[in-house]
């Protein structure tokens, strides 16, 4: 597996980051009073929260762990 150098890994963060951001503002905005239910079904539909855990936070460390 290729080695990533320090200008790959600074946009794979920030690319990271940007997605990570999008998945907690739909997850707000499922959330606010004013959505619709079908709105509020879909975080729960797709477990949104620990879809973000395992997808946006824990993988994201584990790349760094075996780094």
């Amino acid at each position: 597996q290729p080695k990533l150098n320090s200008e790959q890994w600074q946009a794979l963060i920030t690319l990271h980051q940007k997605l990570l951001h999008e998945h907690h503002d739909f997850f707000l905005a499922s959330q606010h009073p004013s959505a619709s239910p079908s709105l509020k079904r879909l975080a729960h539909k797709y477990a949104l929260p620990a879809r973000i855990w395992r997808h946006g936070i824990h993988s994201f460390l584990e790349l760094f762990r075996h780094r």
